[in-house]
């Protein structure tokens, strides 16, 4: 315990905590906002093909033709512009918990913009794409209270009493929020699984390898006799001399 003691403050003293923090709340900025940036490439490289869907699932149907193809051909800009947006909010640092709630609204409503409505784990994946986004935005939001402290916004003793209190008070409770949401697929595929296990049908089981295998009898008429019954009955031949 002493070496490993000696090991944690030396590795202290040699690398910024601070540094690595925040290598890592930028790396999970990323990771947060990677299935965004996805979707916005897919929808770009697959333009036509997004047109298509919007166009089966029945946007602008109540329009005329010409007014049809319009909204369907622009639906998929849209849909590009609003994940981008959101995404280099939150990347930059210019806005972003205005890039967190960007991308909130554009979660929840994707569902709908795909007739997706009906599909539990499409709407349950939304939902956990929501949690991890609210996770960051109550990060986003203390960063920025801290900042504003430490710039004398907040006053020389900072907030009062209460106002700390019911800061805290709502970064729980969008914290506890995030973290319910955040585990919805994964609590969805966990029972899944779990009831198809129940349902299946037993597996067979298989002879056990040590078992020795019955060989089927042969049919005697298709025998060959051997060599020793052969020779034995051409002794027993009687001799023609």
């Amino acid at each position: 315990m002493a070496a490993l003691a000696t090991v944690l403050q030396a590795i202290d003293e040699r690398v910024s905590l601070k540094h690595v923090h925040r290598r890592l709340q930028a790396f999970a900025r990323v990771l947060i906002v990677g299935t965004f940036m996805d979707d916005a490439l897919r929808v770009m490289c697959d333009y036509r093909g997004q047109a298509a869907t919007m166009k089966s699932v029945g946007w602008g149907v109540s329009l005329p033709p010409g007014s049809q193809a319009a909204v369907q051909s622009l639906m998929p800009s849209v849909f590009i512009a609003t994940q981008t947006i959101g995404v280099l909010l939150i990347l930059t640092r210019l806005a972003p918990q205005a890039g967190c709630l960007v991308l909130v609204a554009w979660a929840g409503v994707h569902p709908f913009l795909y007739a997706q409505q009906k599909n539990l784990e499409f709407l349950l994946e939304s939902v956990t794409i929501i949690g991890g986004l609210l996770i960051l935005l109550t990060s986003e939001r203390a960063i920025a209270t801290r900042e504003r402290l430490l710039s004398g916004g907040g006053g020389v003793l900072g907030p009062p009493a209460e106002q700390k209190e019911a800061q805290a008070n709502e970064k729980n409770q969008l914290l506890f929020a995030g973290r319910l949401m955040l585990c919805a697929v994964f609590v969805y595929y966990s029972v899944k699984r779990s009831i198809e296990r129940v349902q299946a049908p037993p597996e067979r089981s298989a002879p056990h390898p040590s078992a020795t295998p019955q060989l089927p009898a042969r049919d005697p008429r298709l025998s060959r006799p051997s060599a020793l019954s052969a020779f034995s009955r051409r002794l027993s031949r009687p001799s023609l001399v």
